[in-house]
Formats: C-alpha cells, structure tokens, sequence
C-alpha cells in the first residue's frame, strides 16, 4: 500500500489522465478487464508488506522510504510527461483555486512521505499482519469524511460497519495486554506507528479528492510523490543506508515495490475504477490485509494471536461493509455520484 490516493466517481478514458463523462459502460469484456486489473493491484498491495519487511533487514527505514518514494515519483513523471505528449491540459484556474490547490498537494504530499516512513518503522516493531490491517483506518477517515464533509448518507448497516472496524483495530493494538505491559510493548508502538502511516494515507487521498476535479490524477500524484520524496531524502541524509549486508537481490526488490507497489498499483486501480463502482473498489482493497496476514504467517512463520486472529476479520469485513453499503442505500437528495470515493 503506498500512500493511497482517492479515486472519484468519474472516469478516465484508456488513454492516461483524459476524462470522460459517459457512464461505466456495460461492455461485458471491459467489465472483466477492469476486474483482472483490480485484482492484480489488490495482489500487490497485499504482497507488498512482505516484501519491504525483508528489504528493511538489509536497508535502513528511512533510505527504504526515499528510494521507494523516488522510484514512484520517476514512474508517475514519466506518465505525466506523457500525459502532456498526448494533449491533455487542465481547466483555467483562478489565482485563488491555485493557492488552494497548491496547499493541499503540499498537504497530501507532506502525509504521503509522513505515512511512508512511519509505516515503514512500524515492520521493524509489529507484524506485518498487524500493520497492514491497522493502515485501514485510512479508509475508515475516508468513509466518515464522506459522511460528516460531503452529506454522504450514513445508515445503520455504514455505521454499524465502521464501528465494527473500529473494534477491530481496538483488538489488535490492545492485543489482551495490561496498561503498564502495553505502554511499554515493542508491538503497540509498532501498531501506533501503522496506525499513524494510516492517517498520513488518508491525508493524501483526501488532497487528492479535493484537487483531482478537472485534472487527471496522475497530474495531482505526481507532485504529491516528489514532496514525498524530498521529505524522505531528508532522514535518509542523515542516517545509515545500510543494517545489513549490501544486497543487490533486496536493492532490486526495494525499488520494484515502489514502482509496482506505490506506481503501477495506483495506475491499475484507476483504470479499473473506469467501470467498478468505486464503493466496490474500495471494499476489495479491505482484502489486502488478509493476503498479507497468511503471506507473512507462512513465509516469515510470524505469530498469530488470539486478538489479531479476531480483530483482522472485523476491521477488513468492516471496512468492505461500510463502502458496500454506499451502494446498497438509496442516495440522499444532496449525495452525488462525484461524491462516492474510494482508495487505491
């Protein structure tokens, strides 16, 4: 998972970062398509965690977070640069709608190189299933941003489901240990961290909601990526490169989790969002912490407790239910489509 960015209920044509205002067409075929593209983004995602958790016994936190920030920001340059090769330019501005535009892609790229890092930290300190459910509570501030900024309709089987996911990630940070044992925890400091990297993600994909109107996303990512980048490089200066011995298997693998991971992951998201609902989008990502969670359990032998065994099924099933449920009531009379959103 990268830094997840937001993606609207509108589309984009197969051609990077051109819109279009027709509805999701009915093409069987593309439907299909667009599912394969899900689901192989959704793999990713899910294998991600793993990935980085071995790198980050060779390289250091904060030169992990930089390369992979600087990998991504490369890729989506190149699709920007192509994107301006094809044509494709953004609506006039105002000198007042470019200020504001300007302040949330420093705020979104500030949170995406912020939950970068801290997510990063928190692998060396808790599991990778742990980690990887508790960054879902960016979903959750999604779905109440929805609810309390954008008059989206909460009803019972919404709030019941964010509430239940909530519980979840209750569970596995408290993971049945006493107050004075839990401050102290090497696992609760990791499970802040992951909840913290969490929050960063939503910033980001919440500064995309607000800027991506009229643009393609990639131009809105684009800058996000390089601030993060510049924010990374910072740490990285100052610290190690290395805590292990130079690998160049785990340099190599290092890099292709922000190209494939924090890049080409994002890309296919939105393209499938061309004809998925996003509210079903976003509740198939709710998938990538259990293939993280058996992924880490058979591969690194991690330890699977009582509490992380209950609270992953409710924040992942809670997390799915309360973006489904867009979908299954009735709009309100000042929801909108444009108003639906996701994460990728």
């Amino acid at each position: 998972m990268w830094g997840r960015s937001l993606v609207c209920m509108h589309q984009e044509s197969p051609t990077i970062g051109v819109r279009v205002s027709s509805q999701f067409p009915d093409d069987h075929s593309e439907r299909l398509r667009s599912i394969a593209l899900l689901l192989f983004a959704v793999v990713i995602w899910g294998m991600q965690p793993l990935a980085i958790k071995i790198v980050l016994h060779f390289f250091s936190v904060a030169f992990t977070a930089f390369a992979r920030s600087l990998a991504a920001s490369l890729l989506f340059g190149a699709l920007a640069v192509l994107q301006k090769r094809v044509g494709h330019a953004a609506a006039p501005r105002s000198n007042a709608d470019r200020v504001r535009v300007a302040a949330w892609l420093i705020i979104g790229g500030l949170g995406l190189g912020f939950s970068n890092i801290a997510w990063n930290l928190s692998l060396l300190y808790t599991t990778v299933g742990a980690t990887t459910v508790l960054s879902l509570i960016s979903s959750v501030i999604i779905a109440l941003y929805g609810i309390f900024f954008l008059a989206e309709r909460c009803n019972p089987l919404r709030g019941g489901a964010i509430f239940l996911s909530l519980c979840g990630m209750f569970l596995i940070s408290w993971n049945g240990e006493d107050l004075s044992a839990l401050v102290n925890s090497r696992y609760f400091l990791g499970n802040l961290l992951a909840l913290a990297g969490g929050v960063g993600w939503a910033l980001c994909a919440l500064a995309q909601k607000v800027t991506v109107r009229g643009r393609s996303s990639v131009s809105v990512v684009a800058p996000m990526f390089v601030l993060s980048t510049l924010l990374c490089a910072f740490p990285a200066s100052f610290g190690t490169v290395l805590v292990g011995p130079f690998s160049l298997s785990m340099l190599a693998l290092m890099l292709l989790t922000g190209i494939l991971g924090m890049g080409l992951a994002n890309v296919l998201f939105a393209q499938a969002m061309r004809t998925i609902p996003a509210s079903v989008g976003a509740a198939v990502l709710a998938v990538n912490p259990l293939i993280a969670f058996v992924a880490a359990s058979l591969l690194l032998h991690e330890p699977v407790t009582v509490y992380l065994l209950f609270g992953a099924p409710l924040t992942s099933g809670g997390v799915a239910l309360a973006f489904l449920s867009m979908s299954a009531s009735p709009p309100s009379s000042s929801d909108s489509v444009k108003h639906s959103i996701a994460t990728d």
